[in-house]
């Protein structure tokens, strides 16, 4: 089963909504894990329901595509790469050695529907300029905007995304991928950044001894499919 990155111009931010068909957070989805050994556990932080005309990605055959990373034990900028078997099983490709001080001291997010909502032109603009695009003071109306748009920390959801570092690039440890030799720029399909607003939907300190500067980058290899994450600091 190969998960296919759907490129848009459009981006969409990550909205809490009782009514959403996506999930943030829970338990993470009740799957068989395969590959690599795990010894960490899994953070679920969003299943992305493919049905959604606002999704990245697009797949035959699966209806939610879990996005997962080992928030404990990451607090170096580990590196997670796994693939979609299938419904029923995922299978972990490659996993960094990771710290053994828990950064976080929960195994889970509480659960939340929330929608993709896209940015209109104007917010997306300045969201660019916010991350690096644009060298002057913004003006009152613009940073009334900012404000209104998670304080111009949104979770982001498809379009044009780079991370406080850039583009992501990775070396895809999928064996039966064209790219696993090549230092490959991965499409970030979502980038949640580890600021504070989110707390108030969760009800807990969502991102313990992880700052607002760390963001967390989950990509897709075009090649093969391979869901890539890792987390960078501005």
């Amino acid at each position: 089963m190969k998960i296919e990155y759907k490129y848009t111009t459009t981006g969409c931010r990550l909205v809490f909504d009782k009514n959403g068909t996506h999930t943030f957070g829970g338990d993470s989805p009740k799957i068989k894990f395969s590959g690599k050994k795990l010894n960490q556990t899994l953070h679920h932080f969003l299943s992305i329901d493919l049905s959604d005309s606002n999704s990245p990605i697009k797949a035959e055959g699966i209806e939610k595509v879990p996005l997962l990373y080992p928030l404990k034990n990451s607090g170096g900028g580990g590196e997670l790469q796994y693939q979609i078997i299938s419904n029923e099983e995922i299978m972990i490709h490659h996993i960094s050695d990771f710290d053994e001080e828990n950064f976080v001291n929960h195994n889970q997010f509480p659960s939340k529907n929330v929608i993709f909502q896209a940015l209109d032109y104007k917010t997306e603009r300045i969201l660019h300029a916010v991350n690096g695009g644009f060298d002057r003071d913004l003006n009152e109306e613009d940073t009334s905007l900012i404000k209104d748009c998670d304080n111009g920390m949104p979770i982001r959801i498809g379009g044009n995304i780079e991370s406080c570092q850039g583009k992501l690039f990775a070396y895809c440890k999928n064996p039966e991928c064209a790219n696993k030799e090549w230092n490959c720029n991965i499409p970030i399909i979502v980038l949640c950044p580890a600021a504070e607003w989110i707390n108030k939907f969760t009800s807990i300190d969502t991102w313990g001894e992880y700052p607002e500067d760390v963001e967390f980058c989950f990509g897709i290899c075009q090649d093969c499919g391979t869901i890539h994450v890792e987390n960078m600091c501005g």
